[in-house]
């Protein structure tokens, strides 16, 4: 198997390291893309929550200054004190339409309906909000929200003085789709507006969204694990609580960072290449001095001195190298050398005479001459190899050179001739 190469595990420990980092990397700067792009959801939901108040805070005070206006009309106070119903609910009517008020009605001080421009009530009903008149009474004027008919709406409430107080004008907005939608042109969200229902459930009073996507803001969970980031602004309200649901898609919140997430991905996949290629050329550049010894180890078992390892390294394997070419030397020195040196011929002498003495059979290495050859058999030595005899040959073809060997010298003084 290819994992059973040196260089092979060496370049895939390369390998997975730089897949590691380089996956840790990409993970790190894309937690961090991703925390960036919540973090400017949550900072847009605050923007719009501070423009959403001033916005309803302008129209409560548009709406105060139309009660105001109507409430100081001097035909409008006397239509008041004398009854007169018709004069009232016109001048009511009148200002409503100025404003573009979707609810304007006149509370006597008893709490019961004198008029109601938007007929949402009957005369001497009593008003569904008791404690905006409460408040308006200790404060001259006052703004609440608060649900008439199944619709809620933005109320404000002025005092009729003549000279005291004598009935209460309360105008309203109604909060509908086309407020949900301006506010989510002013804000890039997008706006719904939202009532507890009996049972305890949000109910849609209105939204900027269209109507096959209100279902799900029923489920302000649902809506996080769909990739939203919400935010629920409870509004001062009387009676059914209403709210207004802010949310930021993330999808969209990171389109900007979409080209940064792609840029990314390819200078990690870029990185992933170059770290395969810079480890397989690691793990050959490290393991070629090493196969360069294996080879050299084999041609040292079949006898071939001839050629020392070229490794030009000053590291560990170089020391290793050059101890390999110092042992090669030391195995054919004294047979090399028996021809210059008289110290050399002896210890092959010896050596021979020491073997034959142990009753052992003698092989000398690295025979390289015809002179090294006759010297060797004059002294008795039993089996030589080397490259005058032959380069090693495989198997088919040393039976054939033996042959000839043998019919042409006598004597058997080759390694493996006896056994062939």
């Amino acid at each position: 198997m290819l994992l059973h190469s040196l260089r092979a595990r060496i370049a895939l420990v390369f390998v997975i390291l730089m897949l590691v980092a380089q996956a840790a990397a990409f993970l790190v700067i894309n937690s961090v893309i991703l925390k960036n792009a919540h973090r400017n959801a949550e900072e847009q939901l605050s923007v719009a929550e501070r423009v959403f108040g001033q916005v309803l805070h302008g129209n409560g005070d548009q709406l105060t200054q139309a009660a105001s206006v109507v409430a100081a009309d001097f035909g409008f106070r006397e239509a008041v004190a004398t009854h007169d119903s018709k004069t009232v609910a016109s001048a009511l009517q009148n200002h409503g339409d100025r404003i573009h008020a979707d609810l304007v009605m006149l509370v006597d001080l008893d709490g019961k309906l004198i008029a109601d421009s938007a007929n949402m009530g009957h005369e001497g009903m009593a008003f569904p909000f008791p404690a905006l008149i409460k408040t308006v009474a200790k404060k001259g004027d006052a703004s609440s929200f608060g649900m008439i008919g199944g619709r809620a709406y933005q109320l404000v409430a002025v005092p009729v003085k003549a000279p005291v107080a004598i009935a209460w004008v309360v105008m309203g907005f109604a909060i509908d789709d086309m407020l949900a939608r301006e506010m989510s042109s002013l804000t890039s969200l997008d706006v719904s507006f939202l009532t507890v229902e009996a049972n305890g459930k949000w109910a849609v009073l209105a939204s900027s969204l269209p109507g096959a996507a209100r279902g799900a803001l029923r489920n302000q969970t649902q809506l996080a694990e769909d990739g939203y980031a919400t935010r629920i602004v409870r509004l001062h309200s009387e009676g059914q609580t209403v709210a207004v649901l802010l949310e930021r898609s993330l999808t969209e919140a990171l389109a900007p960072f979409r080209s940064l997430q792609s840029t990314l991905l390819l200078i990690t996949l870029l990185g992933v290449l170059v770290s395969i290629v810079g480890s397989v050329l690691t793990a050959r550049s490290g393991t070629r001095p090493i196969a360069a010894l294996t080879q050299f180890s084999k041609r040292i078992g079949r006898g071939d001195y001839a050629e020392p390892i070229d490794v030009h390294q000053s590291d560990e394997i170089g020391e290793l190298a050059r101890a390999f070419n110092q042992m090669r030397e030391g195995d054919k020195s004294f047979v090399l050398g028996m021809s210059q040196h008289k110290d050399d011929e002896i210890i092959v002498r010896s050596t021979i005479d020491l073997g034959h003495n142990m009753g052992l059979k003698v092989v000398a290495e690295g025979v390289e001459t015809e002179g090294m050859l006759e010297r060797l058999k004059a002294l008795r030595c039993d089996l030589a190899q080397g490259y005058h005899l032959s380069r090693p040959l495989p198997p088919a073809r040393l039976e054939a050179w033996l042959d000839v060997w043998q019919s042409t010298h006598e004597g058997a003084l080759i390694a493996g001739a006896e056994e062939a």
